[in-house]
């Protein structure tokens, strides 16, 4: 993880060494006050990005689909600056889900090629048969209103 430092520091370097070169060239603590506000709006992108470079906290989705690892998404800057990943990632499973139904248009807009769409929609799929296997093996629980809201296997 050192290329992480590294990726932090070289823009903190920058910074401080145009800082430096200001105050030096102006030799006025107005415009080097100024500078550093202008300048205040990328410094905190940047310690928001340090944070999140070094955030152990990875893009969430089902631990047994590595289908959505290997995917390639369409998502705009706007959306990458400002949804977090367990955002997108629900915005995901709900088209996922609305495809499965029949309506398709949701996951065409968040998914590039049509073979990634139909190897996501098949994976899901089985997962959902092998959900429903199992369910179809348990024992089945009812609650019967007439004993009194018991529950009777």
């Amino acid at each position: 993880r050192w290329y992480y430092f590294a990726i932090v520091l070289y823009p903190c370097i920058v910074t401080f060494g145009a800082l430096i070169n200001v105050a030096v060239v102006t030799k006025d603590f107005t415009a080097t006050l100024k500078w550093l506000v202008s300048v205040l709006a990328n410094i905190a992108v940047g310690v928001w990005s340090a944070i999140t470079l070094y955030s152990t906290k990875h893009m969430y989705h089902p631990a047994e689909c590595e289908a959505l690892s290997m995917m390639i998404f369409r998502r705009s800057w706007k959306s990458i600056l400002y949804e977090t990943n367990g955002a997108f990632t629900t915005r995901i499973l709900l088209a996922v889900a609305r495809s499965l139904a029949g309506e398709t248009q949701d996951l065409q807009q968040l998914v590039r090629d049509e073979n990634s769409i139909q190897r996501l929609l098949n994976i899901y799929r089985q997962q959902l048969h092998r959900h429903h296997s199992s369910d179809s093996h348990a024992k089945t629980v009812m609650i019967k209103a007439a004993t009194g809201n018991k529950i009777v296997p």
